[in-house]
This record gives C-alpha cells, structure tokens and sequence, in this order.
C-alpha cells in the first residue's frame, strides 16, 4: 500500500494481479476436471441398464472392500443371485420383456441389500452382492425379501410369465489365501 503508486506505474501490479487471476483460473479448472473426471470414472464403473456396478466396479469397490476386510480379518458374506428363465423370456416374448425383468430384479438387490454392501451386475442374468458379514438366517431373509418384491414387481407390470431368482451364499475367511475371485465361484457353486 505505501509504494502502490511505485508498483502502479513500474506495471507490477498488474502483472501481480494478471498473475493471481490466472492462477485462479487455473485451479478452477483443474478442479472442475476433477470432478468431471470422478464423474467420468463413476459412469464407467456402473452398468447402464441397471445402475449397478459392472466388472470395473467389481474390480475397483468389492475388490478393495475385500483387501481392506482380509488387513482388518473382519469376513464378508458374498452372495451370487441368478435369474431364472431370462433366455426363455428374451426367446418367447423379446429382449423388452427381458430387459424389464433384469431392472425389476436389480431394483429390488438395491432396495434390499444393506446400505454398506457392493451390488454388482456381473453380466447377463447374474449378480453379485458383497455384504458384511451375516447369519445364515440374516441371509436367507434377504433372499426372501427380494424373491418377493421380484415376484410382486412382476406381477404388478404384468410380464408375461413368472420372475424368479437363485441363490447362494458363502463366508469368506479372511486368514486364509483365498481372493474374492475364488468366494464368487464357490456361491456360485452352491447356488446351483
């Protein structure tokens, strides 16, 4: 302030001020594009159709989920859930039909699974939802409620046939070698 009138009329206050301002500009715009890129990253990692992660997300939450619970030696319940009849419905009334008995199926996983679980579109007619760890009776009742809301859905948007799931379930054990990989064919297993 006492040598303004110096710095107004070398111009270094202008250059100062240019300086500030494009600095701010900057930072705007790289934290803009981060967040932009977060979005970006998001979108990719989420099946379009559902609103579910896809196999990036599997990779990039339910995969870090695992890790993180194996360092603290706190289990995981996976549970693997397969439609029942989807080719039959795509073959005998179109893929509409089946793509409307994917979203009921994926809705009623969102609105029933615990807030902290990962729910995953593995692909087709199949999901995966990583959960904390819960009693069988816990995990049966889950199953239950979709099972459920699948069947009323289905009957209240009038598909043409009758909607319904398979289901398994496994505990990991977090202090042995197993990755998250080796629990998902094994629910798979036991849904079958």
């Amino acid at each position: 302030i006492v040598n303004s009138a110096y710095l107004m009329e070398k111009r270094y206050l202008d250059k100062l001020l240019s300086t500030i301002m494009t600095s701010m500009e900057n930072f705007y715009r790289n934290k803009r594009l981060e967040c932009i890129n977060r979005g970006l990253e998001e979108i990719s990692m989420r099946d379009a159709m559902t609103g579910l992660y896809n196999r990036l997300g599997y990779q990039n939450q339910a995969c870090r989920i695992f890790w993180e619970k194996k360092e603290k030696n706190q289990n995981l319940t996976i549970l693997f859930i397969d439609m029942d009849r989807l080719k039959y419905m795509n073959d005998t009334f179109g893929h509409e039909c089946g793509d409307l008995a994917i979203k009921i199926t994926s809705e009623a996983i969102l609105r029933y699974r615990p807030e902290e679980a990962v729910a995953i579109r593995m692909g087709g007619d199949e999901f995966l939802v990583v959960l904390p760890w819960m009693e069988r009776e816990e995990v049966a009742k889950l199953v239950g409620r979709i099972r459920e809301e699948i069947s009323m859905q289905a009957r209240l948007m009038e598909l043409p046939c009758e909607l319904s799931i398979s289901a398994g379930s496994i505990d990991t054990d977090m202090s042995s070698s197993k990755e998250l990989d080796d629990y998902v064919r094994e629910a798979d297993e036991i849904m079958y």
